[in-house]
């Protein structure tokens, strides 16, 4: 059974991760100042996903009904996701995905899709409702960066 402790670490490494991922491609896409712009803003905006984690979990950290239904298997899915964005970083560090909007965006709305998927229902089941709250608020947050990917690469086609 996962603990609070392990899916919350996991949560704020994934924010952290895709930060990461996104400030590489702001890199890659510095000639194209509409992407590199929301390449920053994105990643930001996970590194702030990432602080409000530590934050919550700091204020939680010792409420034994932090979540008020055992968490069953939720970190083995959240670390699989962690591992999985681990080797989407090292493949653009490496230069795979190269500069075609479309493809960036197809593999970044599949990230996002999966990172909601992991806030909505993975951790946000059984958990209390500020809690719960915080958490449907990052998925909803992952819906909008699909929706800003897509309208980036709709306007590279």
């Amino acid at each position: 059974m996962a603990s609070a402790y392990r899916l919350f670490k996991s949560a704020e490494q994934l924010e952290t991760l895709a930060g990461d991922v996104y400030r590489l491609l702001a890199l890659r896409f510095a000639n194209d100042e509409m992407a590199c712009n929301l390449f920053r803003r994105l990643a930001d905006e996970e590194d702030q996903h990432a602080l409000r984690i530590r934050l919550l979990f700091a204020q939680y950290r010792s409420d034994p009904k932090l979540f008020e239904a055992p968490l069953g298997d939720a970190a083995p899915d959240v670390e699989a996701l962690v591992r999985e964005m681990e080797l989407v970083r090292a493949g653009l560090e490496a230069g795979k995905w190269g500069l075609d909007l479309d493809e960036v965006q197809r593999h970044l709305g599949f990230l996002e899709d999966r990172c909601a998927e992991v806030h909505a229902h993975l951790l946000a089941q059984g958990a209390r409702p500020e809690v719960r709250k915080f958490f449907e608020e990052l998925a909803r947050q992952d819906r909008e960066h699909q929706r800003l990917l897509a309208a980036l690469a709709s306007r590279a086609a």
